[in-house]
């Protein structure tokens, strides 16, 4: 789902810079900051998630909102793998 969000953003970006009104490039890095933010979030490994995911009840809603299963060909991800499903 993150992954959909940061190319829709990206083409959402590209279709604007083709555009009669150009937004401000103010307002696409603040733009990218955000998305960049939201995409890293809780945490890169899992020692930054533990310490972002402060209850038990925060950690289990992120594992089943957030986490999927992607069969891949190659080594085993990790704890810190799985954060970038």
């Amino acid at each position: 789902m993150k992954k959909a969000c940061a190319l829709l953003a990206v083409l959402l970006f590209a279709a604007a810079s083709h555009a009669a009104d150009k937004p401000a490039p103010a307002d696409v890095v603040t733009a990218l900051q955000e998305l960049r933010t939201e995409l890293e979030w809780p945490g890169l490994t899992a020692d930054e998630a533990a310490k972002n995911l402060k209850t038990p009840q925060e950690a289990f809603r992120f594992v089943r909102d957030e986490i999927m299963l992607v069969n891949y060909r190659g080594s085993y991800a990790g704890a810190d793998g799985g954060l970038f499903g």
